[in-house]
């Protein structure tokens, strides 16, 4: 691992933290007692989630203790987690879908489009970035990269939710700071790395795509 990125584990710490607070009031601290809208789809989707913020967690730690066979047994394991994961988003969106919208494909594509736009732009984000880091990966600094970013999707949903239930910050504003935040990572990596004579691409792309997503959620929404 890049000498720069050697603590990356303990940074990822933070998503997890950023989790378990954005989720508190609607997931966690509902325990054991949860409401009945909680269904088994719910926790099928939390607990998949939660295995890919230890994932991404442990990987980094992993490579930088030299525990590289560990590292590429659990990297292997991803090719099952990311299409759970997918397929965990997918039920949601299913189980969303109530009488309040026509049952018809226009009907479906109005629901998604009003309740899920956000859900909808972060799975093309993750199979884009999760599929670019498998496609490198012998190229270490790209691979790391490119799943640097895939962590980064997770932000907006943590903490857009911890903005409004500990802050009473409306959604409107919620969504600006978290897309704003993310982005300035992304561009704080840039940079960093544009110091550092490092590659630096994977970022620039990573960052151009949240641009086309944030700005089109505040256009069409």
């Amino acid at each position: 691992m890049e000498f720069g990125y050697k603590n990356l584990g303990y940074f990822f710490l933070f998503l997890l933290a950023l989790v378990f607070l954005g989720f508190y009031k609607t997931y966690f601290g509902l325990f054991p007692d949860f409401n009945p809208a909680t269904t088994s789809i719910v926790h099928f989707h939390a607990f998949i989630l939660f295995l890919w913020t230890c994932t991404v967690i442990t990987q980094p730690l992993l490579i930088r203790y030299g525990k590289y066979n560990t590292h590429r047994m659990i990297g292997r394991f991803t090719y099952v987690l990311v299409p759970l994961m997918i397929t965990s988003f997918v039920l949601m969106w299913n189980k969303g879908y109530t009488n309040q919208y026509s049952h018809t494909f226009s009907g479906f594509m109005k629901y998604m489009y009003a309740e899920h736009f956000h859900s909808i732009c972060d799975v093309v984000l993750l199979i884009t970035f999760y599929s670019c880091a498998i496609a490198n990966i012998k190229i270490t600094p790209r691979h790391m990269r490119y799943m640097i970013a895939t962590t980064l999707i997770f932000i907006d949903p943590t903490l857009s939710r911890l903005l409004s239930s500990l802050f009473q910050v409306n959604s409107f504003n919620a969504d600006l700071i978290t897309f704003l935040f993310t982005d300035l990572i992304l561009v704080a990596l840039i940079i960093y790395d544009l110091k550092g004579h490092r590659r630096y691409k994977p970022y620039l792309y990573a960052l151009s795509l949240f641009l086309v997503y944030h700005t089109s959620f505040f256009t069409f929404r």
